[in-house]
């Protein structure tokens, strides 16, 4: 939160509405606090009877890094489908279609690669183009078609690295949604004549996360059956479920803590839930559209986007 002079600080809901400011006003700090450690100082602050009402949205903390994982198959088939339609020939389009009508299954090269189903596959995003809570996305001047994705984001609060199951998950602080803002045109460039693959100029932009962080023992025991909803403009576009990922989220850390040091304030997030971007419905996003993520259990996230420069 932050108050009218601009300083920051961690707070407590009171649960009437209002905030009571905590101490320590570093977040990732605080969530790497045992549970006990962090009642008691919910508690204290409560106890000093100080409190905010309506504290302006802010960055809850400053990502260290930002590692976007893909763990929704369905999600990976869906969109891989919409680009080819989107950006090739209709001829190639209707091959697609007369495959899957015929045999009922997913045209080959849509299904997910190899190495996607032996491990949780993940790019590193640009953890500097954070944005928060009821901001403005500033729309690429490259770009024609901007659209949204609604993720899971998790972020660590304990240092690993070579991570067993039981490890990565007690790494873990809090959740919250994030929003992975795309340049699909560029994405589509990116995959086919590109040689990093399709998340260097099409991801690299703006990211949104949700003002509040939900500590990791409130929803690692539901995180299976996570409902995800996303409206545009108030109109609903998608809905979908945390359930059936292709990897957990101790794979998640595990994987990314492979060989490699983790520490507290490195930033996670699931991939987009299936259904749940624009590309899936092949629709595109205009100047001033507001964008509403709702992931129940762990909060909101509202973005407007922003103007269409002229090439």
């Amino acid at each position: 939160m932050t108050f009218d002079d601009g300083a920051t600080a961690t707070a407590v809901g009171d649960g009437e509405g209002a905030w009571a400011p905590l101490q320590n006003d570093d977040v990732v700090a605080f969530l790497g606090m045992s549970a006990d450690e962090r009642e008691d100082a919910a508690g204290r602050a409560l106890a000093e009877r100080v409190r905010v009402t309506d504290p302006a949205p802010l960055l809850p903390f400053a990502p260290a890094s930002f590692r976007a994982f893909s763990v929704f198959e369905q999600h990976m088939i869906d969109s891989g489908r919409a680009l080819a339609k989107s950006f090739l020939s209709p001829a190639a389009g209707g091959v697609i279609d007369t495959y899957e009508k015929a045999t009922r299954g997913t045209f080959p090269k849509l299904k997910p690669a190899k190495l996607a189903k032996k491990h949780p596959l993940y790019y590193l995003g640009n953890h500097r183009a954070f944005i928060t809570e009821g901001e403005t996305v500033e729309w690429p001047h490259y770009c024609d078609w901007l659209d949204y994705e609604l993720e899971l984001g998790f972020v660590l609060s304990r240092p690993v690295k070579d991570a067993n199951a039981e490890q990565a998950l007690e790494a873990i602080g809090g959740f919250f949604v994030v929003n992975d803002w795309s340049a699909r045109d560029t994405q589509w460039e990116e995959y086919r004549d590109g040689i990093f693959g399709p998340v260097i100029k099409a991801k690299g932009f703006a990211n949104s996360m949700s003002a509040e962080v939900v500590t990791a023992d409130e929803i690692l025991p539901h995180a299976s059956a996570l409902t995800g909803t996303v409206h545009v403009n108030g109109e609903a576009k998608g809905s979908s479920s945390s359930a059936g990922m292709s990897h957990s989220f101790a794979d998640m850390v595990a994987y990314a803590s492979r060989g490699e040091q983790l520490r507290p304030g490195d930033m996670l997030a699931t991939g987009t839930f299936a259904g749940c971007c624009g590309l899936e419905r092949m629709e595109k996003l205009a100047p001033g559209d507001r964008v509403e993520l709702e992931i129940d259990r762990v909060g909101r996230l509202e973005n407007t986007v922003g103007v269409k420069p002229a090439h």
